[in-house]
C-alpha cells in the first residue's frame, strides 16, 4: 500500500527569519512568491511530486514583530487535465492535520500537502489570495511530465 504524505509543519526557532530574505535557515524558499503583510510566502513542487499526486510545498516567514495566523486551508489549488479542463483540487488529510497555526514574530516555517486527483494532470496552480487576502496571480507548477 503506498503511504501518503499529510501535512507537516515545522516551526524554526523564533528570530530565525529576516523579512524578505525568503529563507528557511540554510534552505531558500521555493521560487514562486509572494508577500502581503507580515507573511513571505513560497511555492514549490515537493520532491514527491507527480502528475498523478500533487505535493505542494509552503515556505512562510513572519517579517512581523506579533504572532500571525496562517491557514494553508484556504489556498485555492487546482489542476489542469491533458485535455485541457481546470479540475479544483482538495488536501488529503485524512487525520484532520490541517488548521489554523500560528506563526510567531520573524518565525519561518515550511508545510507540504498533498491534494487529490483522479488522474495525471500537466499542471498545478496555487492561488494565495484566501491565505494572504488580496488579489495575487496564480503559481503554477508544470508536473515532470511537461517540463
Amino acid at each position: 500500500m503506498e503511504q501518503r504524505l499529510g501535512l507537516a509543519w515545522l516551526a524554526l526557532a523564533a528570530c530565525s527569519y529576516t523579512a524578505g530574505s525568503y529563507q528557511l535557515v540554510s534552505t531558500d524558499f521555493p521560487r514562486h512568491r509572494a508577500t502581503a503583510g507580515c507573511l513571505d510566502v513560497g511555492v514549490g513542487a515537493h520532491e514527491t511530486f507527480r502528475p498523478s499526486k500533487p505535493v505542494i510545498t509552503y515556505a512562510i516567514g513572519n517579517r512581523c514583530d506579533r504572532d500571525v495566523k496562517v491557514d494553508l486551508r484556504r489556498a485555492e489549488v487546482w489542476g489542469v487535465s491533458p485535455d485541457g479542463l481546470r479540475v479544483q483540487l482538495e488536501p488529503f488529510d485524512p487525520d484532520r492535520e490541517l488548521r489554523v497555526l500560528t506563526l510567531g514574530p520573524s518565525w519561518a516555517g515550511q508545510s507540504s500537502i498533498e491534494y487529490l486527483t483522479a488522474g495525471a494532470l500537466t499542471n498545478v496552480c496555487v492561488v494565495l489570495d484566501g491565505v494572504l487576502g488580496g488579489p495575487h496571480q496564480p503559481m503554477c507548477l508544470a508536473t515532470k511530465e511537461s517540463r
